[in-house]
């Protein structure tokens, strides 16, 4: 799972370094200061991922967000040879195998090969992005693990690709291209020529790694299967992979060749770059799959989510999410099952004393809100509670069909991710306050035998509320959830006004902001 992010070079987020993803990360700090940018990024990629492209980035989608084109969206105090850049941090890589006959999965400590386990392990993965007159597209791929460090990178779109094995460019026969097609997530397809086989690299590369054993073997030994025992060999770190070559190595030819190689022969460390390159082309797409997971299990809550109406034309549609203004939440509503509506108005009992209904007519439908004062249209009650239902219902509808349906991205180990700008606008600081309590709710829910459940989702606020933080360290102080649950990011603008700085502080246990700034929401003037 993702971890951490960094961004580099977009709008005014020069370099925001790593910031760690919470189950709860609230994003913080003045207007135009950088917050809106960072969580809009999850939505810029989320609309990316979700299409067919020629390149690697949507900027634009009526549905997300609009960052106008690269030029417009790249930090304008970035010089010309940087580059917009994406940056992760992941904790534990779920090994998927993507081959051209389809798709299956093995658990990260199931049937991984043992030489692949160090790899899954505290991975880092390094995007940049350019542009050029067909769109934006990966120029440049960094994978760090293990100590180990892979760049790929081109100069420009379908021209020949480089590989640089911990710093060092790497020479191979095997020739490819960075291919971006909707056979991959985010990540470029690497395929080799004849590029209109869509022959991939790994394949071309694997034969490379063949030949080399068998011409240095006997002239006798001319089939390449028989070079297959190097593969299983392989040791990340160099000496181990030198004593298992030359300890286990049953092909006699060549192991009387190699009998004097030692870590700085030229010959070794050739062979050592290509089975390294190898085998992180064999977790490459599962790279790609944890990168699109993330966003692909992403949603957003905009600011300002759509007024109550008295009545609702019935369409008769099934619904299976609340879109990002909450303009389906009655239609939502009205496709639940007698068993779901019940679970659903048992949560909102529990933070607000409220029931929520549907009422029919001849093709119109109603949302009534049961209090213990009485039935009210949501029409009636005033705008708060069409602010806050998306919100809460979309929170409940992530819990619940967690524990009743099957998630591809639980298979892969990925959390929901849920982003929302100023969830607390239009309410009043009693009712921000509650709407703390559910996103805690949300994050730190159990099972029935007392135990945390693990595939709760993640949630990024944007926020300028004092009684949502507030409340938070209050609930921390409480025991209601442990302080390291919790990341404060402030957004903070330079004395100059040229770049954002962005600095991470948290709760301690007694539920008090380590680091705090003064005076943040009663400015000195």
């Amino acid at each position: 799972m993702i971890t951490s992010i960094k961004i580099k070079n977009l709008r005014s987020l020069k370099d925001t370094n790593f910031v760690e993803i919470k189950p709860i990360t609230i994003l913080v700090g003045a207007n135009s200061s950088g917050k809106s940018t960072f969580l809009r990024s999850f939505l810029l990629l989320t609309q990316s991922v979700v299409k067919s492209l020629r390149g690697s980035i949507s900027w634009f989608d009526d549905s997300y967000v609009d960052f106008g084109d690269y030029s417009t969206a790249k930090c304008q105090f970035a010089s010309d040879e940087e580059c917009i850049e994406f940056h992760y941090k992941i904790d534990e890589l779920h090994m998927l195998t993507y081959r051209k006959h389809g798709i299956y999965s093995t658990s990260s400590y199931g049937m991984t090969p043992p030489r692949i386990k160090p790899l899954l392990q505290s991975i880092n993965v390094s995007l940049s992005f350019i542009d050029d007159v067909r769109g934006t597209f990966i120029n440049g791929i960094t994978i760090e693990t293990n100590g180990i460090s892979v760049e790929f990178g081109v100069t420009k779109r379908e021209t020949k690709a480089w590989v640089k094995i911990n710093g060092q460019e790497l020479s191979l026969k095997s020739e490819f291209v960075f291919h971006f097609s909707a056979i991959q997530e985010i990540l470029p397809w690497l395929i080799s020529p004849p590029y209109s086989d869509n022959l991939e690299f790994f394949d071309s590369l694997k034969e490379e790694i063949q030949k080399f054993v068998v011409e240095r073997s006997d002239k006798k030994t001319k089939k390449l299967e028989r070079a297959n025992f190097v593969f299983d060999l392989w040791e990340c770190d160099k000496l181990s992979f030198l004593n298992r070559l030359i300890n286990d190595t049953r092909l006699q030819s060549f192991n009387k060749y190699i009998r004097k190689w030692d870590t700085k022969n030229s010959e070794f460390t050739q062979l050592y770059n290509y089975l390294t390159l190898y085998h992180i082309l064999l977790i490459y797409p599962s790279i790609d799959k944890e990168i699109a997971g993330m966003y692909c299990s992403c949603s957003y809550i905009a600011p300002a989510r759509a007024g109550a109406s008295r009545y609702y034309r019935t369409q008769g549609l099934q619904i299976n999410d609340i879109d990002a203004y909450g303009r389906n939440l009655p239609e939502f509503i009205a496709s639940l099952s007698n068993t779901a509506l019940k679970s659903y108005n048992d949560y909102t009992m529990s933070l607000f004393n409220v029931k929520v209904k549907k009422e029919n007519s001849p093709g119109h439908q109603s949302l009534v809100l049961e209090t213990d004062k009485g039935k009210y249209n949501m029409a009636d009650v005033g705008f708060g509670y069409s602010q806050i239902l998306p919100i809460i219902t979309k929170l409940w509808f992530y819990q619940y069909s967690s524990s009743k349906n099957f998630d591809y991205w639980r298979m892969i180990g990925q959390r929901r991710l849920v982003t929302m700008e100023q969830p607390e606008l239009h309410l009043h600081p009693a009712y921000q306050a509650k709407i703390a309590d559910a996103f805690i709710a949300s994050v730190f829910a159990k099972n029935e035998n007392g135990t945390i459940k693990n595939d709760t989702p993640r949630i990024i606020i944007e926020t300028h509320s004092e009684a949502i933080i507030n409340r938070i360290g209050r609930r921390i102080r409480e025991g209601a959830l442990p302080a390291d649950y919790v990341n404060v990011v402030l957004f903070e603008k330079s004395v100059d006004d040229k770049e954002t700085h962005v600095v991470q502080t948290k709760y301690d246990k007694k539920g008090q902001l380590e680091n705090w700034p003064i005076g943040f929401f009663d400015p000195i003037d």
